[in-house]
């Protein structure tokens, strides 16, 4: 399989929580200096831009990203949904991107496993 990533995906060591402005609390599946892949319980309309924050060590993040692809990964008749939404970071400046690829190289000192996921 040829990888069509810039660079892998990385699990953050312990569940990350993201909010998204004007929507719902989100979770963050992985990470890159790029983007990241979200789970979230409401559909994120692909090309839409939100406000994304979240803290690795003790830093809160603020940046935009722009939704590339969002897909239902769970539902039921109770209406019980949960999506994944893969966000592409935009307008970062290089003090942030530093900041994440800091992040990506403590992550993966620790060992974590690469996503998967397409």
């Amino acid at each position: 399989m040829i990888e069509r990533r810039r660079c892998r995906r990385i699990s953050p060591p312990q569940q990350l929580q993201v909010r998204v402005k004007y929507k719902d609390e989100a979770v963050m599946v992985d990470l890159t200096p790029y983007g990241t892949l979200l789970k979230t319980a409401t559909p994120l309309a692909p090309q839409s831009r939100h406000k994304l924050s979240f803290a690795i060590d003790g830093e809160e993040l603020n940046l935009q990203g722009e939704v590339r692809r969002c897909r239902l990964i769970q539902g039921d008749h109770k209406q019980h949904f949960q999506f994944f939404a893969s966000m592409e970071f935009v307008h970062l400046e290089r003090k942030l991107q530093e900041s994440l690829e800091d992040a990506l190289v403590d992550f993966s000192l620790t060992e974590m496993q690469c996503s998967t996921r397409p």
